[in-house]
């Protein structure tokens, strides 16, 4: 007979320290948090959350207060039509309904920002009050990916069954309008912002982007094609870029990649070790540990910064099922 305690029935929650990962596992709601750099430990599942799905990328507004969006699908179908917010995110998570299926969000620190299914976009300055609806102009086709910075909210997703686009907001609540290329067969399906450059990864392995000055005025730039260029050929997923190393981004097919340049062709990619043909939704990298992290369906791994294109090692703690967004503390 084992004994299996609930560490939030006894009181006294800890908070989370740097440097610290943190997630929500997508298929069981069990949180883990890695604080060695090597190990993920189970800190149970929080309160509040469904026992068929977990988060995928969780954020953290200026107030203090976090953001969470669900796992993309749950194992009953379909997908959440919420957010969950959290002051904690080892004490448990509140659920707000905002009555559309949640793929993505973002925050400016000020303002946090949800989008998902038939072009809803949703935002709100205080995650637990009222929500306000912005028109995204996408139709009735889902909004893939969000991100803020400079100002700017930017969109991807898709404009028809397979045609892509990108759209950008200079203020929150105002008009979008389309700056993605030529996207007939590829949808938007990762967004990321650096501080300097806005990119977009692309259901092909495309990836764009366009310089904060002009994100909202000129269309975005191919990168480059796919496959050669920037080592996906299917689907990309996340972007993280750490101020002091080489940008990555993770993907379908176990992919993952990085550069010294994004906005250049010399993406350096690597399936990563014993993923196979698992979709990779999370990257992240901690400069406390020098290491990389992905996570996804089945796989969760780390690689030394060193030889992040060349070997990868296994980290999933029993019971793992998949990671779709990492929570970062440093």
């Amino acid at each position: 007979m084992s004994l299996i305690i609930n560490p939030y029935a006894l009181g006294g929650v800890e908070t989370l320290t740097a440097p610290s990962i943190y997630f929500v596992d997508g298929g069981t709601g069990e949180a883990f948090l890695c604080t060695d750099g090597a190990t993920f430990v189970s800190k149970g599942r929080p309160p509040g959350l469904p026992t068929d799905s977990g988060l995928g990328r969780i954020i953290q507004m200026s107030s203090g207060v976090y953001v969470a969006a669900p796992n993309k699908a749950v194992a009953s179908g379909g997908t959440v039509p919420g957010i969950y917010y959290t002051t904690n995110p080892l004490a448990g998570w509140t659920f707000k309904s905002l009555g559309f299926g949640i793929r993505d969000i973002a925050t400016d620190g000020t303002t946090v920002v949800a989008v998902g299914e038939t072009g809803n976009i949703q935002y709100a300055t205080d995650p637990a009050g009222t929500w306000t609806a912005w028109t995204s102009g996408v139709g009735a086709f889902p909004i893939v990916a969000v991100c803020m910075g400079d100002g700017k909210t930017v969109i991807a997703g898709y404009s028809s069954a397979t045609a892509g686009i990108i759209r950008v907001a200079t203020s929150v609540g105002g008009a979008f309008t389309t700056r993605s290329p030529t996207m007939t067969s590829h949808g938007g399906t990762a967004l990321y912002y650096d501080g300097a450059n806005f990119y977009c990864g692309c259901s092909n392995g495309n990836m764009y982007w366009r310089a904060k000055a002009s994100a909202a005025t000129t269309n975005w730039t191919l990168i480059s094609a796919s496959t050669t260029d920037t080592g996906f050929t299917t689907q990309i997923n996340d972007y993280f870029d750490p101020p002091t190393n080489d940008m990555a981004a993770v993907g379908s097919s176990g992919k993952f990649a990085k550069t010294s340049n994004p906005t250049g062709s010399n993406w350096y990619s690597q399936t990563i070790t014993s993923a196979g043909s698992n979709n990779m939704f999370a990257v992240a990298y901690v400069a406390a540990w020098s290491k990389y992290y992905a996570g996804g369906t089945g796989r969760l791994s780390y690689s030394n910064n060193s030889n992040a294109t060349t070997g990868w090692t296994s980290m999933a703690p029993a019971g793992f099922t998949q990671c779709q967004g990492f929570l970062v503390t440093v």
